[in-house]
């Protein structure tokens, strides 16, 4: 038996949507499974790729199957800088225990060697204990067991600001002082709630940037109260038109 891991072609789609599906229906999550086959292909073989995949592929009876695959992307961590977050592994039930997921894994880190990445990440859910044991022997460490971090996710349909039409309300404002006098500047925080991990030890680490936003706000406010006219403005910013702080 020949088994090859090589890089995945878009001609590969099909047969790795049928393994992801697979995959979803094996973690009884079929339902949260909203990706179609077109924008899997998109977003991984079209002119702005947003993941990149090996595929484990064996030949049965004079034709080519695949029987597993693993996809990643990278990522940015501001203590390591560039990093790989390792998004889903699979191999079929009957090749398993014949090292093709070792395999796998073994070429995502490949690619993380040659690309100075400071690690490879990825999910476990706890209940699957074979494939923690699996990744441990890989020389993996659960971050949860043994830095206490955990994994937050934030759905659009969750956040109350999601929805709202008005790019400034998913904004929050600081004073800037100027010369002449403190106006308002939006700043984006998108990018702040692109990391999900908060580490449970620290229990300030949610409102960490809100604080530090509002420490600015009353440095500022103290040391130049704003006009009428700028505050009006600063609470118009604000979705429903409260404050960030408490100026009193």
């Amino acid at each position: 038996m020949c088994i090859v891991i090589r890089k995945a072609e878009v001609k590969d789609c099909p047969g790795i949507f049928d393994l992801i599906t697979e995959l979803a229906i094996h973690e009884k999550h079929q339902d949260q499974m909203k990706i179609s086959l077109e924008k899997f292909r998109e977003d991984g073989f079209g002119d702005n790729t947003k993941f990149q995949c090996f595929v484990a592929e064996c030949e049965e009876n004079d034709t080519l199957r695949l029987i597993g695959y693993v996809i990643y992307f990278n990522t940015y961590s501001t203590w390591q800088g560039k990093c790989i977050h390792m998004e889903d592994i699979y191999v079929v039930p009957e090749y398993r225990s014949k090292g093709i997921g070792s395999k796998l894994i073994g070429s995502v880190c490949k690619v993380a060697d040659l690309q100075n990445c400071g690690r490879v990440q990825f999910i476990v859910r706890d209940s699957n204990k074979s494939a923690m044991k699996f990744y441990k022997h890989q020389g993996a460490i659960d971050l949860t067991e043994v830095q206490e971090w955990h994994l937050f996710r934030l759905t659009m349909e969750a956040h109350p600001n999601s929805r709202n039409t008005d790019p400034g309300a998913m904004n929050f404002t600081i004073l800037e002082e100027s010369s002449m006098l403190i106006k308002i500047i939006p700043i984006d925080v998108q990018e702040m709630s692109r990391n999900p991990w908060i580490s449970s030890a620290d229990k300030r680490a949610k409102n960490r940037m809100i604080v530090m936003m509002s420490r600015c706000l009353r440095y500022l406010y103290e040391k130049r109260p704003p006009s009428p006219e700028c505050m009006q403005h600063f609470m118009s910013l604000r979705p429903g038109g409260s404050p960030v702080i408490n100026m009193s």
